[in-house]
C-alpha cells in the first residue's frame, strides 16, 4: 500500500502550474488550486499522523536499503504490505492504485460517482473507478490523454522526482522547483526528460533524491522501496522551504544595551532574513543574527560598543513582497542595581582587610560590573577598593583581628553617575581557607594526545579549590600559600597555575623525564595535612615509526622552485602523527633521503605558521630529471618519484585589451607573467640579474594626450618608451586620464634581450588600450574594489589623509552593459563614511581606509577577533546620487612575517609595495636568481645585502634581526663573511676562501630561510 502516498503526490499533477508534465493538461482553475493546497496540507499531516500501526514489521525487507523508512511510513498508517506478512520492497506501483490512497487520504466524496466512466481504462466495474472519479471530480487527476487514465502504468523515477516536486511547491506555498536543472551534476542528466529535470535538480540539491554510482536512471521504474525512502527524505526537504500560513509579522525590543531582539509571530525561512539597522539615516553595524531554535526570534548584537541612546529603526527583508520596518528606543545604559552578593565580608589572614563580592546591572537587568562607575565607603572608618575585572570588594583601613574589631561593617556602593546608594551590612567572618580540593582531567597541549616525556609543558590537570564559605580559590598565589604539591618522581615538576580563562590548574613539566612512567601527584594542606592524590602515565615521546607519501603542493617541479610534500607519519603506538609532533621528532627521524637535483634540497618545514607546517620542504638545484625520495623510517623502505623541470622563464605577458577611465581617474595596468609551463609568475618574482629586460612604450596618437603614463614613477610620453630590468617595478604602471581632454592611447609591454640595440630580441608583448570618457554614461552598475584586512594592531590614523603604511585605497568602478570596466575619479566621489569609525576609519580626502585600535573591547579586556566595518560611498553620476559599499575586516594581530627576500638595497621608508623599487638578489622563484658575482675589491669593501619581509597585510619594511650560515667547503674559515645589524653581508678576510668558487649563504628570519650562493673572482 506504499502507493497510497505517491499516487497521493501523483495526483498533483494537474493542480501544480510550476512545474507541468506536457503530457497532461494545463487548465487550472482557482477552485482546483485551492484543493491542491488543500491536499498538500493533508499530505504533510499524513507524513506526521499518529502512529495508528506501530510496531508493523515485514518478512522481506531485512534487505531493504529503505528498511527504516518503509517501518516509519508503516507504522504512521501511509503504508500497508502486500499480505502474508511480505511488503515486496523491489516491486513497483500502478497509478490507479495512488488514485485509491489519494481518495482516502482527503476523505473524497466516493459515493457520488458519475453514470458514466470518464475514462476507457477505468470503467465502472474497475475496483478504483470510485477513488478515481472522486479524484477527477476534485481536479486533482488529470488522464495521459486520448480518454485514458494510464491504469496498469508503472511510474517512472522521472516522473516520480515530478511528482514530489509538484507536492514541494504545494507544501512550501510558493515555486521553489523551477531553476533546479542547474544543480543536476547526473552521468547520465542529459536522458532526463526536459519537464522533469528541474523537479530531479531539485531533489538532487535537498537531498531526497541521491541517484546510484553517479548516475539517475531516469527512464527506470520506480519501486517501493525507493518510494518509502524517498517519502522519509521528502518531509525534511519540506521542512527546509515551506512558509507557514498567514503574514508574517514581527516585533522588536531592546533587551540590552548593545542587543536588539526581533521576534516573528511564526516560524520563519531562516536563510532568507536580512537585517538592517539605522539611527536616523547612519546605518549601525550589527553581527549576523543568531536564532532561537524554533526559528521565531532573531537576536542582532552590536558589533562594537552599544546602542546610544535614541530610536533606531529595525528593517527585516526577504520574507514577505513588502520590507517589515519596526522602531526601538533605546536609554543611555545606566546602572540599575547594585548586587553586593552574601551576608559577610571575609577577613584576610593577617587581619588588615576583608573582602566581599559584587555584581552592577544596567537596566537591561546585564551584568556590567567590568565596566561600570562605582563609588565605595565603609563604616568604622574603613575605606573600600573595588576590583571590577573580578567583582571584589576589599575593605581596608580597619584590624580586624584587633580585640575590639567589629562583628559587622556597612558597605555602601553609590552609581556614580546618579548618586543612588546600595547599602548592605556584612557580618564580619573568619578568614578563608582551603576546605575542599579536587583533582580534575589531564588537560593536553593542542594536537597532543599523551602526556610525553622531555618536554616543558607537557600538560596540566584542571583542580578545584573552595573555601568553608563555598567561595572558589583560583589565586596562584593562594594555592601555593595553602597547599603543597608532591610528585612520586621529583624529575616531574608541578605547580600551580592559571589557565586562560583564570581557572586554577597545576602545570607538569617533563623535560627531566627520560623513561616511561606513571607518576603519583600529591596535593596538601599545610593546614590540616589532608592529602589528595592523581596518578598520571608519561609517555615515550611519539617517534616516527612508518612514512607514507602525499601530494605535492605543484604539477610542476622546476629547477629554482620551492615545492612542499605532505607526509603521513605513524608513531610507535600506531597512532597518525601531527604536524606538532613530526616537527618535535625533526627531519633527521624521518630518516628520508633524495637523489638527483633533490639531494640535499630537503627540509622539514618548522614555521607553524605556515600553511605546510610538518610538510618537507623540496629546493631543487642542479640537474634536471628524475629525483627519487626515499624513507626508511619504518621495516619497509618507501619512495615517491619526481620529475624536475628546467628552470622556469619568463615565457609570456597578458595584459587587459581595454581600461576605461573617466575624466581625472587612476589606475594601475596589472599585466599577467606567464612561463614556460602556463604558470602565472608575481612581477617581483622576474628579477634574473639583468639578463632580460622590459619596455613599456605609448603609441603616437591625436588623442593620446589624454592618457598619462607612469613605470614606477618614470614617466613615458606618447611616442616615447622606457627600457627597465628590473620587472618588479612593473606591479607599478601608473595611468591617469586628463582632467578634462577625453582619447585612448595604446600602452605596450615588451619582454626580450639587449632591448634599444641592434641585437634586440623581443620574446613576449601585450598591448592594452587606455580610453579617458567623459562621466556621462547612464545605466551603470558602480562597485567598490575589495579591500583587503586592514591592520588594527594599533592606531594606523598615520600622517594627513591616512599616510600610514596600512592604509588602503578606496577605488571605486563601474561596467556597462557591454562589460566595460570604468575607473570613477574622485572628483565623482561626494562622500565616504565608515559605520563604525571604532573598527575602520576613512581618510580626511575619502581617499584611504585604514583600522582602528581593535586589540582592547569596549570593557576593557583584551579583543582577539577579528572585526567588521562598512564603508560607504555616495556617487555623482547621470543616473543621480548612487550608494555603493563594501564590508572591511579589521584585524586585532600584529604584522608577522609571510615571506622575506634577500635585496641589494635598504627600505629607507616602509611603504605598501616599496619592495617593488628594490634588485632582488634571491628569491627562491626562478633560474640564476641565487647568483651572486663580486670581484674581490667589492666583497673586501663589503656588498649591501638587506632581508626585508612582508608581513600578512601585504606591507614590506627591513628586517635586520636576520642570522646567516656560510658553508666551509671552500672557505679556509667559518667566519670568512659576516652579517652586521643592518644586514650588510661582507668578506671580512680576501685569503679564507677559494677565488672562482661557490659560496653558499642560508640566511634565517624565524624559521623561514633563503639561501644565495656567492662567488668571488679574484683580483685583476
Amino acid at each position: 500500500m506504499y502507493g497510497e502516498l505517491s499516487e497521493l503526490l501523483q495526483r498533483f499533477e494537474s493542480a501544480v502550474i510550476w512545474t507541468r508534465n506536457p503530457k497532461e493538461e494545463d487548465s487550472v482553475n482557482k477552485s482546483k488550486k485551492l484543493t491542491a493546497t488543500v491536499a498538500a496540507s493533508a499530505v504533510a499531516s499524513a507524513l506526521v499522523a499518529p502512529a495508528a500501526f506501530a510496531g508493523t514489521t515485514f518478512s522481506d525487507i531485512d534487505g531493504s536499503f529503505a528498511k527504516d523508512a518503509i517501518l516509519k511510513l508503516a507504522d504512521a498508517g501511509i503504508l500497508n504490505g502486500v499480505g502474508n506478512g511480505n511488503f515486496n520492497p523491489t516491486g513497483t506501483i500502478e497509478r490507479q492504485d495512488f488514485a485509491i490512497i489519494l481518495a482516502k487520504a482527503l476523505k473524497l466524496d466516493t459515493t457520488s460517482a458519475p453514470a458514466t466512466a470518464t475514462f476507457t481504462d477505468v470503467p465502472k466495474d474497475h475496483y478504483a473507478f470510485a477513488a478515481v472519479e472522486a479524484a477527477v471530480k476534485a481536479g486533482l487527476i488529470k488522464g495521459t490523454g486520448n480518454g485514458q487514465f494510464g491504469a496498469g502504468s508503472n511510474l517512472t523515477r522521472e516522473d516520480m522526482a515530478v511528482i514530489f516536486g509538484r507536492a514541494l511547491n504545494l507544501a512550501a506555498g510558493k515555486d521553489v522547483v523551477t531553476g533546479g536543472a542547474a544543480n543536476l551534476t547526473f552521468s547520465d542528466a542529459a536522458d532526463i526528460a526536459d519537464y522533469a529535470k528541474d523537479a530531479v535538480g531539485t531533489a538532487f540539491k535537498l537531498g531526497y533524491i541521491s541517484g546510484s554510482n553517479g548516475a539517475f536512471d531516469p527512464k527506470g521504474t520506480a519501486t517501493r522501496e525507493q518510494v518509502a525512502s524517498l517519502t522519509v527524505r521528502w518531509q525534511t526537504a519540506v521542512d527546509t522551504v515551506k512558509v507557514p500560513v498567514g503574514a508574517v509579522s514581527a516585533t522588536v525590543s531592546a533587551t540590552a544595551a548593545n542587543t536588539i531582539t526581533v521576534k516573528f509571530n511564526q516560524p520563519v525561512d531562516t536563510t532568507k532574513a536580512t537585517f538592517s539597522v539605522k539611527k536616523a539615516t547612519t546605518s549601525v553595524q550589527v553581527d549576523s543574527a543568531t536564532w532561537s531554535d524554533d526559528k521565531t526570534t532573531a537576536t542582532l548584537v552590536k558589533s562594537s560598543g552599544t546602542f546610544s541612546e535614541g530610536d533606531y529603526t529595525v528593517t527585516v527583508s526577504g520574507l514577505t513582497d513588502t520590507a517589515i520596518t519596526n522602531t526601538v528606543k533605546f536609554e543611555a545604559q545606566k546602572i540599575a542595581k547594585i548586587d553586593i552578593i552574601g551576608d559577610d565580608v571575609i577577613k584576610a589572614k593577617d587581619g588588615l582587610s576583608a573582602s566581599f563580592a559584587y555584581k552592577v546591572y544596567d537596566q537591561y537587568n546585564t551584568d556590567i560590573t567590568k565596566t561600570a562607575s562605582v563609588q565605595s565607603y565603609a563604616s568604622n572608618g574603613g575605606s573600600v577598593a573595588l576590583t571590577k575585572s573580578k567583582g571584589i570588594g576589599s575593605v581596608t583601613g580597619i584590624n580586624f583581628n584587633a580585640d575590639n574589631a567589629p562583628a559587622k561593617v556597612v558597605v555602601t556602593l553609590v552609581d556614580s553617575a546618579s548618586g543612588l546608594p546600595f547599602s548592605k551590612t556584612l557580618n564580619v567572618a573568619a578568614a578563608a581557607k582551603i576546605d575542599k580540593f579536587t583533582f580534575g582531567d589531564v588537560v593536553l597541549p593542542e594536537n597532543t594526545d599523551k602526556l610525553y616525556l622531555g618536554d616543558s609543558a607537557a600538560g596540566s590537570i584542571a583542580v578545584s579549590a573552595l573555601d568553608q564559605y563555598g567561595t572558589a580559590i583560583t589565586s596562584k598565589t593562594a594555592l601555593d600559600g595553602a597547599l603543597t604539591i608532591l610528585t612520586s618522581d621529583s624529575n616531574v615538576v608541578a605547580a600551580f597555575d592559571n589557565d586562560g580563562d583564570g581557572n586554577a590548574i597545576i602545570t607538569l613539566d617533563t623535560s627531566a623525564v627520560t623513561t616511561a612512567e606513571n607518576v603519583v601527584v600529591t596535593v596538601v594542606n599545610k593546614e590540616t595535612g589532608v592529602s589528595y592524590s592523581k596518578t598520571v602515565k608519561v609517555e615515550n615521546l611519539s617517534a616516527p615509526n612508518a612514512l607514507e607519501f602525499g601530494d605535492v603542493s605543484s604539477d610542476t617541479i622546476a629547477l629554482g622552485d620551492t615545492a612542499y610534500l605532505k607526509i603521513n607519519v605513524t608513531d610507535q603506538f600506531g597512532n597518525a602523527m601531527t604536524a606538532d609532533q613530526v616537527v618535535k621528532a625533526g627531519f633527521a627521524a624521518l630518516k628520508t633521503t633524495a637523489t638527483g637535483a633533490l639531494s640535499g634540497q630537503m627540509t622539514l618545514v618548522t614555521d607553524k605558521n605556515s600553511s605546510h607546517y610538518g610538510q618537507l620542504k623540496l629546493t631543487p638545484a642542479g640537474a634536471t630529471g628524475k629525483a627519487t625520495i626515499i624513507s626508511t623510517v619504518g621495516s619497509t623502505p618507501v619512495q615517491t618519484i619526481l620529475d624536475i623541470k628546467d628552470a622556469r622563464v619568463l615565457t609570456e605577458v597578458n595584459a587587459a585589451s581595454a581600461l576605461y577611465l573617466t575624466n581625472g581617474a587612476t589606475s594601475k595596468l596589472k599585466p599577467k607573467f606567464l612561463d614556460q609551463y602556463g604558470t602565472v609568475i608575481d612581477a617581483a618574482d622576474l628579477v634574473d640579474n639583468g639578463k632580460i629586460g622590459y619596455r613599456v612604450s605609448v603609441e603616437k596618437s591625436s588623442t593620446d594626450l589624454a592618457v598619462g603614463v607612469s613605470v614606477n614613477g618614470h614617466v613615458v610620453t606618447p611616442g616615447a618608451s622606457y627600457i627597465g630590468t628590473d620587472e618588479a617595478d612593473l606591479a607599478n604602471i601608473v595611468v591617469s586620464g586628463d582632467a578634462v581632454k577625453t582619447g585612448s592611447a595604446k600602452v605596450t609591454v615588451e619582454f626580450g634581450t639587449d632591448l634599444g640595440t641592434a641585437k634586440e630580441n623581443v620574446t613576449s608583448s601585450a598591448t592594452s588600450t587606455v580610453s579617458v570618457v567623459k562621466n556621462n554614461v547612464s545605466g551603470l552598475t558602480y562597485s567598490i574594489a575589495a579591500i583587503p584586512t586592514l591592520n588594527g594592531n594599533g592606531d594606523h590614523s598615520g600622517t594627513a589623509n591616512a599616510g600610514d603604511i596600512y592604509a588602503r585605497d578606496i577605488t571605486v568602478s563601474a561596467k556597462d552593459a557591454q562589460g566595460h570596466t570604468y575607473v570613477i575619479a574622485p572628483s565623482d566621489i561626494l562622500s565616504v563614511t565608515s559605520s563604525d569609525s571604532t573598527v575602520a576609519k576613512v581618510s580626511a580626502d575619502s581617499s584611504k581606509v585604514y583600522g582602528a585600535n581593535v586589540t582592547t573591547n569596549a570593557d576593557g579586556s583584551d579583543n582577539t577577533a577579528d572585526k567588521k566595518a562598512t564603508i560607504k560611498v555616495k556617487l555623482n553620476t547621470l543616473d543621480g546620487v548612487k550608494e555603493v559599499t563594501t564590508d572591511v575586516t579589521v584585524s586585532p594581530a600584529a604584522p608577522s612575517t609571510s615571506e622575506f627576500r634577500i635585496v641589494n638595497k635598504s627600505i629607507a621608508t616602509a611603504n605598501s609595495g616599496t619592495a617593488n623599487i628594490q634588485d632582488s638578489v634571491d628569491d627562491l622563484g626562478l633560474a640564476n636568481k641565487s647568483y651572486y658575482a663580486l670581484s674581490n675589491a667589492d666583497a673586501l669593501a663589503g656588498v649591501q645585502l638587506n632581508v626585508i619581509r612582508k608581513d600578512q597585510y601585504g606591507v614590506w619594511s627591513d628586517y635586520n634581526t636576520a642570522t646567516i650560515y656560510v658553508n666551509s667547503t671552500n672557505l679556509a674559515a667559518a667566519n670568512a663573511f659576516t652579517i652586521d645589524a643592518t644586514g650588510k653581508l661582507q668578506l671580512t678576510n680576501a685569503t679564507n676562501f677559494t677565488y672562482g668558487k661557490d659560496i653558499t649563504a642560508t640566511v634565517y628570519v624565524g624559521s623561514k630561510s633563503q639561501t644565495i650562493t656567492i662567488n668571488v673572482a679574484a683580483a685583476n
